[in-house]
């Protein structure tokens, strides 16, 4: 880890550089991702991402570390318009953006936005033209239009209801905003305007809420899975159908017996593979038709309290 951030022009913007994605001998990738499928998941006590390489079984193996430097990384999401790596530094106040090289490691890493209290989750907009911050101490969420470089060129304070919010999620026609509300132990569902901005927030209607952290909405975009941090008691995992209105209903327990807890849940581009982080470790498990997750076995390696995980 450098003792002192260096500073590089990289995609014609100042950067802030660490030394792990500096130093990388691997080729850079300027456009699409890396042929071989990797995800990355967040390392709050290490200060680090774990990229793991995603086999044909689904299993992740093998891993490395990445993306040192930072103070308290809680959130990893891939804007699949520009396909730069967002991670939300919960310690520092930043929202910083990275390449991927061809072999799964993060360089160039740059700042998008400063300036927050305590970033957790970051979603984008299905063009990827917004990103949405949720900031958990600040009681807060922002939208923020993502300029050509990949910084955020703007963020400003929306939505109601929620309070100490973790994350956030869009449905796939960018009409609906689902943000997990800890303290009350409750979903809110937002309107999303043309502009980004959230209105009409109410309570979502999902039941069986206990803390919140994660919410996640499968590929088939008919389901939304929340992560519950209850400390040891299930569920863990549970998962709402989405309704026409946005609003959720029949919400059961997904089946994930062997997490002590959780905090962030993603699919493979087929769903029906499930990653499941749970403070600790991360889960494989297989999603049955019904949305129910079986077979669920410990994947991956080098994680230090892993709050979320992204393609």
């Amino acid at each position: 880890m450098c003792s002192k951030p260096k500073y590089i022009i990289a995609s014609s913007i100042l950067a802030l550089c660490f030394f792990v994605s500096c130093n990388s001998s691997s080729s850079l990738l300027t456009t699409g991702v890396a042929t071989t499928p990797y995800f990355f998941v967040s390392n709050f006590l290490a200060g680090n991402i774990t990229s793991c390489k995603i086999n044909s079984d689904g299993t992740a193996s093998p891993c490395q570390t990445t993306g040192t430097g930072l103070t308290g990384p809680f959130g990893v999401a891939r804007n699949k318009a520009n396909n730069f790596i967002y991670i939300s530094d919960y310690s520092s106040g930043d929202v910083i953006f990275c390449h991927e090289t061809e072999s799964g490691l993060l360089s160039n890493c740059a700042t998008a936005r400063s300036g927050f209290t305590s970033p957790g989750g970051i979603s984008f907009n299905s063009s990827g033209s917004i990103a949405y911050v949720t900031d958990y101490n600040a009681n807060a969420v922002f939208y923020c239009p993502v300029a050509v470089d990949g910084t955020f060129s703007g963020c400003t304070n929306t939505g109601t209801l929620f309070h100490l919010p973790y994350r956030i999620a869009l449905n796939a026609t960018d009409t609906h905003a689902y943000i997990s509300s800890f303290s009350t132990n409750s979903i809110v569902l937002c309107s999303v305007n043309v502009n980004g901005s959230l209105s009409s927030c109410t309570n979502s209607g999902a039941t069986s809420v206990t803390f919140p952290v994660g919410v996640t909405i499968n590929p088939a975009k008919n389901k939304l899975y929340i992560a519950n941090d209850n400390g040891g008691t299930p569920p863990y995992v549970i998962y709402c159908t989405i309704n026409g209105d946005g609003s959720l209903s029949s919400c059961q327990d997904a089946g994930v017996s062997t997490a002590s807890t959780s905090a962030s849940v993603t699919f493979n581009s087929s769903g029906t593979i499930a990653y499941v982080s749970d403070l600790s470790t991360v889960y494989k498990c297989d999603v049955a038709g019904s949305g129910n997750f079986t077979n669920c076995s410990q994947t991956g390696s080098n994680f230090s309290y892993p709050t979320d995980l992204s393609f």
